[in-house]
């Protein structure tokens, strides 16, 4: 179960770069740290302050609580005589300190406190430091298109500045983003500008995080030489600078090229030196990083309930921390794993948490634009009802004044007409507001019901959907009630038959296509095939780029479901071979299986998405005879279950006998159809 070193950049540079401000702290001497502690004793007001503030940045990596401390005394003492620079500066401290604490919520707090300060001062400097930490923050969140934003405003401002060192470190940053995205040409040109421009002003934590980015791109390249030696030189740098967060890092990385190259020992020993050192430090993120790693290293191992055991401090971690990249990858790894240990349920399980977190990292919206709307309805609400209060208190002075002479009572007569008239208008255009937006509601709600109705129409044919919306009135729920209630009050079991669908070679077969020729091709071949299953009263599930999963019998049933799957089955392979043929689509073979069984069906999710889902061991059991047509060079199988629920008019079934499949214990009968 290798992994990718394409996969570990986008998380191993999470913890490369460590959060220092490259801003110096201004009229402070690089003291050791003895020299420190003996000029704090006697130290007042704003040396004080730089001395507390110089601590804490020498404690970061070697004592992160102590570190904590002494920026949090030097905010106090900062706020107390009003010295602004030492309270961002502070500030700045303590969010580092959460950050490597994997505490993302009050860095963001923190950082933010710094740049407020910091904008009140005018110094640049310092908001164009906080702005590439809130930025890299996001990263760690995965939230990549907010710290894009940060970093470019980041880097905007150094190069306005002609600061060098934030330049490097904003380029370094945005050439992770690159790297994720695996446009490794671009990063190597980031980080190699990187290096040369922390080699230039001897910023020697800024080389050392450079030289271990080039590592990581050489590594994703194959070039595990180059990656050695990147790796080896920017551990030496991080040793001799004392920083205990880049050397675990340093370590991970270089125990992850040994894994590449199979020599697990070597691989195993960098990993555990470096866990131990982000225990030291309180590192939960690298924590995090780490025991996923020795997972992956001890199921290569085959030893796999030690694998099962880190795994799952993996996922507490992550959890603790709500690092969603890596709860993602703690459940795509027990995934993995169950199945390897033949427990089909578990596998499952957590393969739908895997999918629901990689969907929910890329998919997740949000409604801003009625929220905006309300917002400034609510404004201009208050804003109306404070004016409102205004005039009827001018109302009340001019009442007074009537009693004085009769030329001012006329004069108030006039001014009382001139505010009910703008009482009168702020009231009718507030009515007014409130028709429009409650109209606009009303619109949204009859769209989000008609999303409702065509995203599920697509799915199945119109029967099965009049069927539904039968259903629908008879039980007097709603369609959105019927797919938006909680999960555990619409699962059902329920009999079907479900189909797995393969196209053979796809890989081979679009690999010199263009994108655009490819979902040409799909179309083209999966178009008629949803016309079949529809026809025959079936629901696609899922797509899986070259083959689906349909299932028969779900959400309703038509009595006789593994006829119809069979029959469609049958019809789309024919129509295939015939298409293939007549060159209409390009050669094209498919693998089918069914299977059918008691299944649970109903919606899985939250309120912000739901999926109609089939669970159960026969969509697996399904699966995996729909892989078996590899092995039996046949386009169609099916299960001895499936054999006994349909009619053998003109069918010749072909026993292949007890069949052993992945995740059963038993054999299984499977049967070919020509």
């Amino acid at each position: 179960m290798k992994r990718s070193s394409k996969h570990l950049i986008a998380l191993i540079f999470l913890v490369l770069f460590s959060f220092s401000p490259f801003k110096s702290q201004p009229n402070q001497q690089e003291y050791k740290i003895d020299s420190l502690l003996t000029v704090l004793d006697t130290a007042e007001h704003t040396t004080r302050v730089n001395l507390l503030n110089k601590l804490s940045k020498e404690f970061e990596f070697r004592k992160p609580k102590k570190s904590y401390e002494y920026a949090e005394e030097a905010v106090r003492l900062a706020e107390e005589i009003d010295y602004k620079e030492g309270l961002a500066y502070g500030y700045m401290n303590i969010a580092n300190y959460y950050t490597e604490q994997g505490a993302y919520d009050n860095a963001i707090k923190y950082f933010e406190y710094s740049l407020d300060v910091y904008k009140k001062i005018g110094d640049v400097s310092g908001e164009q430091s906080i702005l590439n930490n809130i930025g890299n923050v996001h990263r760690y969140l995965g939230n990549y298109d907010e710290a894009l934003e940060y970093f470019f405003i980041s880097l905007t401002m150094s190069e306005e500045t002609d600061d060098k060192q934030g330049i490097a470190y904003t380029l370094n940053n945005i050439g992770i983003i690159y790297a994720i995205q695996g446009n490794y040409d671009k990063v190597l040109e980031y980080f190699n500008r990187t290096l040369e421009l922390s080699e230039e002003i001897g910023d020697k934590q800024g080389a050392a995080s450079s030289l271990n980015n080039i590592g990581l791109v050489y590594e994703e390249l194959g070039d595990y030489d180059k990656a050695l030696e990147s790796h080896e030189e920017s551990l030496r740098i991080k040793e001799k600078i004392g920083n205990k967060n880049g050397i675990s890092s340093s370590l991970k990385n270089i125990g992850n090229i040994y894994f590449q190259m199979g020599k697990l020992e070597d691989a195993l020993g960098s990993q555990l030196q470096a866990l131990e050192i982000e225990k030291e430090i309180g590192n939960k993120n690298g924590m995090t990083h780490s025991a996923i790693a020795i997972g992956d290293i001890y199921v290569e191992k085959k030893e796999l309930n030690i694998a099962l055991e880190y795994y799952g401090k993996a996922i507490s971690l992550a959890e603790e921390i709500q690092a969603k990249d890596l709860i993602k990858d703690s459940y795509e790894r027990l995934s993995e794993l169950y199945e390897m240990k033949n427990d089909a349920g578990r596998a499952l399980d957590y393969y739908k948490l895997y999918a629901a977190m990689k969907d929910s990292l890329f998919n997740e919206t949000s409604s801003e634009r009625m929220a905006e709307i309300q917002t400034k309805y609510e404004t201009e609400k208050k804003e109306a009802e404070i004016e409102l209060l205004k005039n009827e208190k001018t109302i009340q002075n001019l009442e007074l004044d009537h009693l004085k002479n009769l030329g001012i009572y006329l004069t108030i007569i006039l001014i009382l007409a001139v505010l009910i008239a703008i009482i009168a208008y702020n009231r009718y255009r507030l009515k007014k507001k409130a028709n429009i937006l409650l109209e606009e509601k009303n619109r949204l709600e009859v769209e989000n019901r008609e999303k409702v109705l065509n995203m599920f129409g697509q799915q199945v044919s119109q029967e099965i959907l009049d069927e539904l919306l039968a259903e629908s009135s008879e039980t007097t729920k709603t369609i959105d009630e019927l797919f938006t209630e909680p999960t555990d009050t619409t699962s059902k079991r329920k009999y079907v038959c479900v189909m797995f669908l393969d196209i053979r070679e796809f890989t081979a077969l679009v690999e010199k296509k263009e994108p655009e020729d490819i979902i040409a091709y799909q179309n083209a071949v999966f178009g008629f095939m949803i016309e079949i299953i529809n026809k025959h009263h079936g629901v696609i599930n899922q797509f899986m780029g070259d083959g689906y999963m349909a299932t028969f019998g779900a959400p309703a049933s038509w009595g006789n479901d593994c006829q119809n799957a069979v029959d469609a089955a049958i019809e789309i392979v024919k129509k295939v071979n015939a298409k293939s043929e007549s060159r209409q689509i390009p050669a094209t073979r498919i693998g089918i299986g069914l299977h059918s069984g008691n299944v649970v069906t109903g919606n899985v999710g939250t309120s912000l998405r739901k999926q109609y889902s089939i669970t159960g061991n026969t969509v697996i059991l399904a699966s995996r005879i729909e892989q078996l047509n590899k092995k039996f060079n046949s386009q169609l199988l099916i299960s001895e279950e499936v054999l006994h629920n349909i009619r053998l008019d003109g069918i010749n079934p072909e026993s292949l006998g007890p069949v052993v499949v992945k995740g059963r214990e038993k054999p299984i009968h499977i049967y070919k159809l020509s």
